[in-house]
């Protein structure tokens, strides 16, 4: 399968953060394992990075039957991309 290349908004963080992908799918799971949603936003003509944390809470219903669990992320320094965070 094909990977693309990785957008303008996951090269700015993944700069900021001293990370490098070798693609789109390689950024988005590098993220994922730090527990963050890169995607771009429009501001004026620019595009930014918009960034917001994934719960570390999960759960759900099966058969009336709840269940609950906490994922663990990989922790990192967000202060270099904090202007990007929602």
């Amino acid at each position: 399968m094909r990977d693309y290349p990785t957008s303008k908004a996951q090269d700015q963080v993944l700069s900021a953060l001293g990370l490098t992908a070798s693609g789109y799918g390689d950024a988005e799971r590098t993220f994922k394992a730090l527990g963050l949603n890169v995607v771009a936003t429009r501001v004026g003509r620019q595009s930014v990075p918009s960034i917001t944390r994934i719960d570390t809470e999960t759960g759900g219903f099966h058969n009336d039957d709840g269940w609950n669990q906490t994922v663990e992320f990989v922790q990192v320094d967000l202060s270099k991309v904090s202007q990007w965070m929602s």
